[in-house]
């Protein structure tokens, strides 16, 4: 596949002029231009292939000769012109034949790219019908397996709808459907209201197949002892899903500055499906958190190690047997209505703790803006700040005890997802932390521990109390 890429990456380069682009994945590879007619495309279309450094130029050079006869153009325009046999209406554009090497290039009413349909009006007619197709397709496979005296359980039934049927119906869903919505002034929904009807048709009977009930059932009772949601809020859903993750890409994807503009600058003419959704959902992807793409090579170890026991007696049993210089308890919380994060600092002596440890709180903010998953994490973090603040990365080893094996399994994985970026920006003061750190001959430097809440430990208890206070405090050190 990279090898392919490399391969390919002049053939994307061959566009040098504002009206003309290319795109491709792996080996489907378009051309674009941009025109005030049909006959100006189709010229420039065809210098585009015959240039100097074209495209036939590139097929020559790279032993990848064209297929005329595999090739195909299509022409999208919603401009209409006077019908000369019907004075007073209007007909569709006529477009020129294209020829390269002598031989005229087939015409496509609809081209398919990536398994999306874009017909010529740019309206989604074919992608809606095949859409429509596809999913019918899939739910009468769906439906041969289940029957009342053999076949699957309905348990996996369902399971087998959610996973596997509805996103084989659904590909694609937030570049050509819209869910259909009414505007103000208006009587009737604008949007996909026929791809709704006949994709509530569909679901009505995968939910007939699941639960196996009469056929007279109405839809709401199907959906309900399906434990599925009705198909327009599914198929909202999913496009409400694909807006928000499109939102949260980070600035190096060129989508970002994309969806930036969409947003930012409504069309006021032939506007896209983003940017209807923009319209009906109201998201602002300045108010959503941007996740940053995880990049690691394979031989990468994290400078930390993780421990989570098999049971939280465990965790208490050997949380007195834990022989290091330094502990530090860490816990996050939501009280009355903010969110804090607390970490208090011990240097153990003779296996007892003592009475007065460093102690850091932060308010993070309202439970509208931040989960409590954000506060451990962040508490995580305030642990290796206590450890750069007081110069103690040289007295290993180090534990560091956290009540949440959610942000301890966060460390392990690295995935992007909500919050990564406390996860990123911990991996990278720990590996500060012991990259300063004097030369030690134990290689398991620090560990992030799990610790059963609420279970009497001193350390854990303490730092219960400190988070409790810091609803109220902003960054407070002692």
């Amino acid at each position: 596949m990279l090898l392919y890429i490399l391969y390919n990456a002049d053939l994307l380069e061959i566009a040098e002029n504002p009206e003309e682009e290319s795109l491709g994945f792996i080996d489907d590879t378009i051309s674009i231009v941009e025109g005030d007619d049909l006959e100006e495309n189709v010229g420039t279309l065809t210098n585009f292939m015959n240039r100097n450094k074209g495209g036939f130029a590139w097929s020559d050079a790279h032993n990848s000769h064209f297929t005329i006869d595999k090739l195909a153009v299509s022409h999208y325009s919603k401009k209409r012109v006077p019908d000369p046999q019907r004075p007073g209406h209007t007909v569709k554009m006529e477009a020129p034949k294209m020829k390269l090497k002598g031989e005229v290039v087939r015409e496509e009413k609809a081209y398919k790219y990536l398994g999306i349909h874009v017909d010529n009006q740019l309206d989604w007619k074919t992608q809606t019908h095949e859409a429509i197709s596809r999913a019918a397709k899939w739910i009468l496979l769906y439906k041969r397996l289940m029957k009342s005296t053999s076949g699957l359980s309905t348990k996996f039934m369902r399971r087998l709808y959610i996973m596997v049927a509805i996103p084989k119906m659904t590909y694609g869903l937030d570049v050509w459907y819209t869910p259909p919505y009414k505007e103000l002034g208006r009587k009737r929904n604008t949007g996909s209201v026929k791809a709704l009807r006949e994709f509530g048709k569909l679901q009505r009977i995968a939910t007939l197949a699941i639960t196996g009930t009469l056929r007279t059932t109405p839809n709401n009772l199907l959906d309900a002892h399906s434990g599925l949601l009705p198909a327009d809020l599914m198929l909202k859903n999913i496009c409400h899903r694909a807006l928000t993750r499109l939102c949260t890409l980070p600035l190096t994807n060129p989508v970002a500055s994309q969806i930036e503009t969409y947003h930012n600058q409504l069309a006021s003419r032939h506007p896209t499906n983003i940017q209807h959704l923009f319209k009906i959902f109201r998201i602002n992807p300045i108010t959503l958190e941007t996740i940053p793409a995880t990049a690691k090579p394979p031989n990468y170890r994290l400078p930390i190690d993780m421990l989570i026991t098999d049971s939280k007696e465990e965790s208490i049993e050997d949380e007195p047997k834990d022989k290091v210089n330094i502990r530090i308890y860490t816990d996050g919380s939501s009280q009355n209505g903010f969110v804090g994060a607390a970490a208090v600092m011990y240097y153990p002596r003779n296996g007892a703790l003592n009475k007065s440890p460093r102690i850091l709180q932060h308010q993070l903010g309202t439970d509208k803006e931040y989960s409590v998953w954000d506060a451990e994490a962040v508490g995580g973090l305030m642990a290796l700040w206590l450890l750069r603040g007081s110069n103690r990365i040289s007295h290993l080893p180090i534990s560091i005890y956290s009540d949440s094996q959610a942000f301890i399994k966060s460390i392990g994985t690295q995935q992007a997802k909500s919050g990564y970026h406390i996860v990123s920006h911990f991996t990278r003061q720990a590996e500060t932390l012991i990259s300063n750190a004097e030369p030690t001959r134990n290689p398991e430097r620090i560990k992030l521990r799990w610790i059963a809440a609420h279970e009497n430990v001193k350390g854990n208890e303490r730092v219960d109390e400190e988070v409790k206070k810091s609803g109220g405090r902003n960054f407070v050190a002692s």
